[in-house]
């Protein structure tokens, strides 16, 4: 989150001198880091699903990998959306922090 905040400032000085508009630049940020983003979840997903000896079905790695890609990428996007959004880095880490807490201290609750 902080280095999209950091990016924000280049993106705002290039903005006012009429150099891209906000939408193309923010499409073309995201639709570069979607299939990085996927491709190092499904990664890590490969890594610990068979050290953690899970189902050992292809199948079921795959649900598991597509899950942990798309998690992920939501991840960086919201990270994209929050460090772009928020003007001041102190409002930009206590905004992160009240909305991701929730994702925390629920997020192993829901599994079965």
């Amino acid at each position: 989150i902080q280095a999209m905040w950091n990016n924000r400032n280049v993106f705002m000085r290039e903005y006012r001198s009429h150099y891209y508009d906000v939408t193309p630049a923010y499409l073309a940020k995201v639709c570069f880091s979607i299939p990085i983003d996927l491709a190092c979840g499904m990664l890590i997903a490969l890594i610990c699903y068979y050290i953690v000896g899970l189902n050992p079905a292809f199948s079921a790695y795959l649900f598991v990998a597509t899950v942990a890609g798309i998690s992920q990428t939501i991840g960086v996007l919201a990270g994209f959306t929050m460090g772009y959004s928020v003007a001041d880095a102190r409002k930009l880490v206590a905004s992160a922090v009240i909305s991701l807490l929730p994702f925390m201290i629920f997020g192993g609750l829901l599994i079965a």
